[in-house]
């Protein structure tokens, strides 16, 4: 699970967030905006990507995590692009980043509040575009304007197969997100077996 614009600084304590059986991740900025939180069960053997972080430019917040899944290694990289990060910097950042996730095994995930209008054409679906990732979330998932919502809460997925179903809805914590989430088909349990007895005329 990730939090994004946690709001936190050094000042608050991890103990403070403590959930039991979970391991936390904080990438804080301050009081004012921005920041990220992410919760990892520790039944999943999974680190955080130190190494990854040079990727990331100093505007976006954000960190890598690798977990093992089943067989499969994801990175799951959690972002926030403040809206005052230009465009530019931001796809140096995305491109690079992404560029070496995928280097490094062909399942990732990219999450977060990315700032960018999926329903519109701009740079982010561009860049989706060429890194053959996938937005899982479908539909409006911010409704700061009633009028006008946006889809700037994405999960980015390079293998869209492994991926069960979507999440996009409101739970009443935030003052106008939404929150999104998916399940993975690794966690998804298997069907039992129907026994079918019929008379073989043959």
């Amino acid at each position: 699970m990730v939090i994004a614009e946690s709001k936190l600084d050094d000042s608050f304590p991890f103990a403070q967030f403590h959930v039991p059986n979970y391991t936390l991740y904080r990438q804080d900025r301050d009081i004012f905006g921005g920041g990220l939180m992410g919760f990892v069960n520790n039944s999943i053997p999974h680190c955080r990507r130190l190494d990854l972080q040079k990727y990331i430019d100093n505007d976006v917040e954000g960190m890598v995590i690798e977990c093992q899944l089943g067989k499969n290694k994801w990175l799951i990289a959690a972002l926030y692009k403040p809206p005052c990060v230009s465009d530019a910097n931001f796809k140096k950042c995305f491109l690079s980043l992404s560029e070496e996730l995928l280097t490094i095994t062909t399942r990732v995930m990219i999450l977060g509040d990315l700032n960018c209008d999926m329903n519109k054409s701009n740079k982010l679906n561009d860049m989706c575009g060429i890194m053959g990732l996938k937005n899982i979330v479908v539909g409006n998932t911010c409704f700061k304007s009633i009028s006008n919502p946006t889809a700037i809460d994405v999960i980015l997925v390079s293998s869209k197969l492994a991926i069960a179903e979507s999440l996009n809805t409101d739970i009443g914590i935030s003052d106008c997100h939404n929150v999104v989430g998916c399940a993975m088909k690794a966690f998804r349990p298997n069907r039992m077996k129907k026994e079918i007895y019929y008379r073989s005329f043959r």
